[in-house]
């Protein structure tokens, strides 16, 4: 019997070996494992947390390929590239979390937060993903490379890309200068430490009315651009968080101030610290009913949540015409807004005058959601002396009116029959009943609708 010669049994077996894994994408996508994926909290270093879980009940080897883009699933938080290699070996139903190296792609967005969800998105294109394989096989994870990588992902200067290693510097800047199409000679090759100053934060604003003309952007001191987020962008009236990141190479002493402009104007501008963060915002899930009469017609009325100085926060209907008489309106609202300030659901003129306020009760949970039904039928009864200025209406279990079938109506002796029907959403159980009252609002009689 032949036997093989040892190099050749070593060189196959390497060869079996290395076919056995399956990249990331083609694993996820077969349906091998399941991949989940979150923030570690920061921008570079082991910033990608990841746990693999073999969906299958043999053995699965997966790679993970230096240059796979995972993408934050909130997209004004960064999203993160791998910058190193990993493989997994999984047995039949294994279970494995682990911390990789990763790096930012977008310097214009706010730094991402541990726990924050990632999907697993593609592999960098071209110059990208060889930026990441030089970082992976040099271990070149550093603050120079993660310029490098803004250079190229998200056309940051090249200004700020140096270090204090030349062959890095020079490694380095040679993929940067293909990708960006400057010569080598641009670059500053030198050395020279490095580091980053990172703000991560946000512009908290009330916009005083529709514009397609706002800009936000990056100033220095003496009012020079250094960069700008967005121009010439449509923003509806209300409240608006922007969240962003500015990172640059000046040190932490680099004074720079964000400002948004609409029309040429600045609304708002405030210096940016290395202290700043991110408020945190509140859900309103509130929903309230306006029962009311109005003595003359509104042109323009609007409704909207607003805070105890009249600030709008947003506009749930606008420029609507009320007419005299009886109104009821149900309104909800879903919106996120800053903490620890009272908000106040309002209907307000056409002139701002707040023509109905409700309080939002910020515990509030969202209100259960019924189909649509229909009540209808004819309402008898007997009305044994003149009344005045009366007003027939129907009312839910809580008190608030649901519609009116008559209004400032005499009503003469005598037996009466009406024919009604109404609209609700407060499910098949709900309770409503008839009460007619006089013109001083005295309640003549109450009967429940069956």
């Amino acid at each position: 019997m032949r036997t093989l010669p040892l190099l050749l049994i070593c060189l196959l077996a390497r060869h079996a070996f290395a076919q056995t894994y399956i990249e990331l994408g083609e694993a996820v996508k077969q349906r091998l494992v399941k991949a989940v994926v979150s923030g570690a909290g920061g921008y570079s270093g082991k910033s990608i947390a990841i746990s693999l879980q073999n969906l299958t009940a043999g053995q699965v080897y997966v790679r993970i390929e230096p240059g796979r883009i995972f993408p934050n699933k909130d997209s004004s938080y960064q999203d993160l590239m791998l910058m190193e290699e990993a493989q997994f070996a999984l047995a039949g139903s294994e279970q494995r979390a682990t911390y990789l190296t990763g790096m930012c792609t977008e310097s214009h967005n706010a730094c991402p937060q541990k726990g924050q969800p990632y999907s697993v998105g593609e592999i960098a294109p071209g110059d990208l993903k060889a930026l990441a394989a030089l970082a992976a096989s040099k271990k070149y994870h550093n603050s120079t490379v993660q310029c490098a990588v803004w250079a190229i992902a998200d056309n940051s200067p090249i200004e700020d890309i140096y270090g204090e290693d030349s062959a890095m510097m020079r490694q380095v800047a040679t993929i940067v200068a293909r990708a960006v199409g400057k010569p080598i000679k641009a670059f500053h090759l030198e050395p020279k430490r490095h580091s980053i100053t990172n703000i991560s934060t946000s512009l908290d604003c009330l916009i005083p009315a529709n514009t397609t003309t706002a800009r936000l952007a990056v100033y220095d001191r003496q009012g020079n651009l250094v960069r700008t987020y967005f121009e010439g962008k449509a923003l509806e009236r209300g409240f608006r968080q922007f969240r962003f990141a500015m990172n640059h190479t000046q040190g932490p002493g680099h004074k720079l101030f964000v400002r948004l402009e609409v029309d040429g104007k600045t609304l708002m501008q405030r210096e940016l610290l290395v202290t700043d963060t991110i408020p945190p915002l509140q859900k309103i899930n509130y929903q309230a009913t306006f029962n009311y009469e109005l003595k003359q017609p509104v042109e323009g009325a609007e409704i909207g949540i607003y805070d105890d100085k009249g600030g709008c926060y947003f506009l749930i209907d606008h420029d609507k015409t009320m007419q005299a008489g009886y109104q009821r309106g149900t309104y909800a609202a879903t919106y996120l807004v800053p903490k620890d300030r009272k908000y106040f659901l309002q209907i307000r003129d056409g002139a701002g005058t707040v023509v109905q306020s409700k309080e939002v009760d910020m515990a509030q949970q969202p209100a259960g959601v019924f189909a649509k039904l229909r009540k209808s039928g004819t309402y008898s009864f007997t009305v044994s002396a003149p009344i005045k200025e009366a007003t027939l209406a129907i009312y839910d279990a809580k008190g608030e009116r649901i519609r009116v079938i008559y209004d400032h109506s005499n009503f003469n002796p005598g037996e009466k029959k009406i024919s009604y029907y109404f609209d609700h959403f407060q499910g098949p159980d709900a309770k409503f009943l008839f009460r007619l009252t006089d013109g001083a609002g005295n309640i003549v009689r109450e009967d429940a609708i069956e």
